[in-house]
């Protein structure tokens, strides 16, 4: 017998009364499980080159991820790019196809792509980030006479102006300039 949710039992298993709904007792009614997509590349290092507009609260720069797919013939991988204007995209420092839907970017590797290869993908872009990225103006009571930028080091949702991939299970090492 296979249960979802239940009451847990002391020997550990899972019961279910016959009136007890099949949901957690945290979910909202119609919550539905949602999973994260499959890792189709190893993210082994992430280098952001990034200039900011504070007074535009704007980022614009190139993030370039290295990369290695986890099987023979991957042929794309996609990241989480939420309200950015992505000029382009290269592979391995040449010109590579991509489609962009206003929230996931999807890069086409090329073919012939073998398990453990380094590539790295490169990402052109600019962006007026919602969360993650904070822009604070100059005060006029205080002798803070330039704007600043700040940046939230915890944030894991999307729209935080920097593209980032879309499986979180793994932390790459980061460079930023």
């Amino acid at each position: 017998m296979s249960f979802l949710y239940g009451e847990r039992l002391s020997c550990g298993r899972l019961e279910f009364g016959g009136d007890e709904p099949r949901t957690p007792p945290h979910a909202l009614p119609g919550d539905r499980p949602v999973w994260p997509p499959d890792r189709l590349v190893d993210i082994l290092h992430v280098k952001i080159e990034v200039q900011l507009d504070v007074d535009a609260k704007k980022v614009r720069g190139t993030v370039t991820h290295t990369v290695a797919p986890l099987n023979d013939g991957t042929r794309f991988v996609a990241f989480d790019a939420v309200d950015m204007v992505v000029s382009g995209v290269t592979v391995g420092r040449r010109e590579a196809a991509f489609d962009y839907d206003g929230a996931r970017l999807t890069v086409d590797l090329g073919e012939g792509r073998k398990r453990g290869q380094e590539l790295q993908v490169a990402i052109a872009y600019e962006a007026s980030p919602r969360i993650g990225m904070y822009f604070i103006g100059p005060d006029e009571g205080t002798r803070r006479s330039r704007g600043r930028c700040g940046r939230s080091a915890g944030t894991r949702t999307r729209g935080t102006g920097c593209p980032a991939s879309i499986t979180r299970a793994t932390s790459s090492p980061r460079t930023w300039w």
